[in-house]
């Protein structure tokens, strides 16, 4: 049997800052810097930091470059956003990758094997799908999930239960 993925599981691991964009388009035009901050109406410094990463697009200056460039600002918005939340994504993955505290109070080969959590070893991935799996924002909010539940499980005698 044949799986096909469905458009909305797409999702790269990757993203590209708006001011490489810019910076080929530049260069397709043959414009230099200079020249394109001068149509722009921009200091040549922010057309510069643009480029290399260090100043996002804002809303103004996705009008702008609308407006010289002739790419909606709409597009250059939607860039700069899928970039800040990569860069979002991988701080918040660094911050979780010290996971395995966390994740060795978890049935986590039982969930890989029932499909809830993806078949990987990387111990911020993991955490971030659990705690997708329980709707929660971090780890520390486990504790508000399980104090809100509407069920209490039976506890046997005989093993060891956990809450968790």
């Amino acid at each position: 049997m044949v799986t096909v993925a469905k458009k909305e599981d797409w999702a790269p691991e990757w993203a590209t800052h708006p001011g490489e964009h810019l910076a080929e388009y530049l260069e397709d035009r043959g414009w230099s810097q200079a020249e394109f901050s001068r149509l722009a109406d921009m200091s040549p410094k922010h057309v510069s930091t643009i480029i290399n990463g260090t100043n996002p697009v804002t809303a103004d200056t996705a009008l702008k470059l609308e407006r010289v460039l002739g790419l909606k600002a709409s597009i250059w918005t939607g860039l700069q956003a899928k970039w800040d939340l990569h860069e979002a994504k991988a701080v918040n993955h660094r911050a979780l990758a010290d996971a395995e505290q966390v994740l060795s109070k978890f049935p986590i080969k039982e969930l890989k094997d029932r499909g809830a959590l993806p078949a990987t070893n990387d111990n911020g991935r993991l955490l971030s799908s659990l705690l997708e799996f329980f709707a929660v924002g971090t780890p520390h909010a486990f504790g508000a999930r399980w104090a809100n539940l509407a069920v209490h499980h039976r506890q046997s005698k005989a093993f060891e239960t956990s809450q968790y």
